[in-house]
């Protein structure tokens, strides 16, 4: 299920704001406290991409594989939803926006780590998430060529890359995901 954290919600800290990113992000979503819930939610995570605040959370996509990721920036990073990949810690791909894909992709040595989304079977699944996907791997990529880093992967390759998994803790998720923000902005600044 799909909840909003009023305390990080923008309408409930700010007397005249109106965001609606998450509903119209995606055409399921229920605007207010109970948004996501009940039988209106279908686990897109578009609601989560799409809130500026990170207000949205969902019990459906899991950290822990995230924290892992982050934690070693050898190892490549592959999405792939349940439809595609059995055993996937994720029901749909639509979680992904830039921020995290370039948090990601900027922890590798050298040219970047690879960093590969199997969203294949989006457009006849859920169209919707597709063309999140589209545009969030258009401006990503381009950021990431900015900054002389190697591009986002994306296909049906992707199911077939693996990454080790290792426990880690909350401290060194948020250690990496902080250094790696960081040494984004300043490559990009350096770059443009």
């Amino acid at each position: 299920t799909v909840a909003i954290d009023r305390q990080w919600c923008l309408n409930h800290n700010y007397k005249r704001m109106e965001c609606r990113r998450c509903a119209a992000a995606c055409p399921r979503c229920v605007v207010g406290d109970a948004a996501g819930s009940g039988e209106h939610c279908n686990d897109c995570g578009l609601c989560l991409a799409a809130c500026p605040a990170d207000a949205v959370a969902s019990d459906s996509v899991p950290c822990g594989p995230l924290v892992r990721a982050l934690e070693d920036p050898a190892v490549p990073v592959v999405f792939a939803c349940r439809r595609r990949q059995e055993g996937s810690p994720w029901p749909c791909l639509g979680f992904l926006d830039g921020r995290l894909l370039l948090a990601l992709a900027m922890s590798g040595a050298g040219s970047g780590r690879k960093v590969t989304v199997d969203d294949s079977a989006c457009a006849a699944c859920r169209p919707e998430v597709a063309a999140h996907l589209e545009a969030t791997f258009a401006e990503t990529s381009r950021l990431l060529m900015l900054a002389g880093k190697r591009p986002l992967a994306r296909g049906e390759d992707a199911a077939r890359e693996t990454a080790p998994a290792k426990p880690i803790s909350r401290r060194a998720f948020f250690a990496a995901m902080f250094g790696a923000t960081v040494e984004t902005v300043r490559e990009v600044m350096v770059a443009g």
